[in-house]
């Protein structure tokens, strides 16, 4: 099957040829986009099948999809270290489906509820008509400017909050039907700004907080709904997918404005998986202008001021980043890193995004390699910046902008 879908396939024999195999093709350039990993149900409690998901996910950046007999696999080691799952034996559609969101990133099932393995147990609310007051909190200036915008486009009464205690103070003057929260942020980060929104609840309101992160490994994602969280979004975030939260916890259907300059913006990811595709190679493409304008809602003015203010970002972090690793602060570069992730999951630039990414996950992980991932987003922050001051950037996004038009 894979083969007439006009994929090129390698077979290995082992966990040990397998990890050796995507280590080599990546070091040249020509990673694999996913690795598929057929396992046996006397081995699903596997140390070794365990070490060699968790290394190709997290490790390598490798998309893994699972071959298991039985999906009942959440007592295992294995449960939430790979990216994809399936039983034997496979279904044509189904395994289209995973490759085309394990490879792509772009979801072909209809709309789903919510999963509740990663919701607290809660009643769906009925259809509602009353305009819902959400409260989006993110201390990145960017990140909290686009959510705006995609919330004032959905029609819904929409405040910002650039920091927990500024939400707090907004929270303790009006009840919101919905938050979106960043994680980590300065001072009170977003879990502890959770926390005490949940002493504001009454015993008839509680405020569904729906976590926003760029980078969150699936142990993480599973404490984020025991700390209090009711859901989670990996950045970036579509007008979609806030149109399907919003309805999905308030009952209120968004219609947005056909003529508010929106392309259409294909889904990228649901609120269960946050799913990005392999590293490849080292190096993707520096920036890609039409990326910038679709992670924009097709709006390419904003699309340019995101960009713009990722510029400025990098001029500072890419002093910053070299002098917190002299020092040896881990905790603030990690923060730093974390930040300059986030932004770079609203532009686009694909090389910078992968590097702050294999950083950010380096950091986490304490991995051997942490020093080549500094470089390398030094290399890529480099990159960038000399692509802005050689090229006239503002006009390209100019071009993008379809009310734009000329007169002769």
């Amino acid at each position: 099957m894979l083969r007439e879908w006009g994929m090129t396939v390698d077979r290995v024999s082992s966990p040990g040829a397998m990890q050796e195999q995507i280590e080599e093709a990546q070091k040249e350039q020509s990673g694999y986009a996913v690795a598929v990993v057929g396992i046996t149900r006397h081995l699903l409690n596997s140390s070794q099948y365990c070490s060699l998901v968790r290394s190709l996910e997290l490790e390598r950046d490798c998309r893994t999809l699972l071959l298991t007999p039985t999906l009942e696999t959440h007592d295992t080691p294995l449960s939430g270290l790979a990216s994809g799952h399936l039983t034997k034996p496979v279904c044509r559609d189904s395994l289209y489906d995973e490759l085309l969101l394990l490879v792509h990133g772009i979801s072909n099932r209809q709309r789903q509820l919510p999963d509740h393995s990663h919701a607290i147990s809660r009643e769906l609310p009925t259809q509602s008509t009353r305009v819902p007051r959400v409260l989006a909190v993110d201390d990145n200036d960017a990140n909290l400017k686009l959510v705006m915008t995609l919330l004032n486009d959905c029609g819904v009464v929409a405040e910002g909050a650039t920091s927990g205690f500024e939400a707090l103070s907004k929270a303790r003057q009006h009840s919101f039907d919905l938050v979106f929260m960043d994680l980590q942020m300065p001072g009170m980060d977003g879990v502890e700004t959770t926390e005490r929104l949940r002493s504001l609840d009454g015993a008839s309101h509680r405020t569904p907080i729906i976590a926003l992160t760029a980078h969150a490994l699936a142990e993480e994602q599973d404490r984020l709904i025991q700390q209090g969280f009711d859901g989670y979004l990996a950045k970036p975030i579509s007008n979609s997918q806030l149109i399907d939260i919003i309805h999905d916890y308030t009952g209120y259907t968004c219609h947005p404005d056909p003529d508010d300059g929106h392309l259409p913006v294909p889904e990228v990811r649901d609120t269960r998986r946050s799913v990005r595709p392999s590293t490849r190679k080292k190096q993707p493409d520096c920036v890609s202008v039409a990326e910038s304008v679709q992670l924009a809602a097709g709006k390419a003015d904003l699309a340019e001021e995101l960009f713009s203010m990722l510029i400025e970002q990098i001029h500072t972090d890419i002093n910053q980043v070299p002098a917190l690793w002299n020092k040896g602060d881990m905790d603030e570069l990690l923060e730093c890193v974390h930040k300059l992730h986030g932004a770079t999951r609203y532009c686009g630039v694909p090389e910078l995004r992968a590097a702050a990414n294999q950083l950010e996950t380096a950091l986490k992980c304490a991995a051997p390699d942490m020093e080549y991932q500094k470089n390398q987003l030094l290399a890529a922050m480099e990159r960038l910046q000399t692509w802005s001051e050689q090229t006239d950037w503002q006009q390209l996004f100019r071009q993008q902008n379809p009310r734009q038009a000329t007169v002769d």
